[in-house]
């Protein structure tokens, strides 16, 4: 399958906000250092019980598409390029 990533919906701490200059983000917060958060795909109407149930909360960051493209996309729908260097577990 592909996805859509929405990059301005990706998490970053203040921190990591104060750090780092807004062109570095994207490569960082998709391939660069060990800062973990789980992600998990459901279907849409699964959405708001999934929210209650979850005490530390949930942030949507895109949708699965057909395809096999991995987008990266701003909240305008513009395409943002990317260099994805992370660990790939299943090469």
């Amino acid at each position: 399958v592909g996805a859509r990533i929405d990059v301005e919906a990706l998490p970053q701490s203040a921190a990591f906000a104060a750090c780092v200059p807004p062109a570095h983000r994207l490569e960082l917060q998709i391939a660069g250092g060990d800062d973990y958060e789980l992600c998990l795909c459901l279907p849409p109407r699964q959405l708001e019980a999934a929210r209650a149930a979850c005490a530390s909360g949930l942030t949507v960051i895109g949708a699965l598409e057909a395809g096999e493209e991995l987008l990266f996309v701003d909240r305008q729908g513009r395409a943002r390029q990317a260099a994805v260097a992370g660990y790939r577990h299943f090469s």
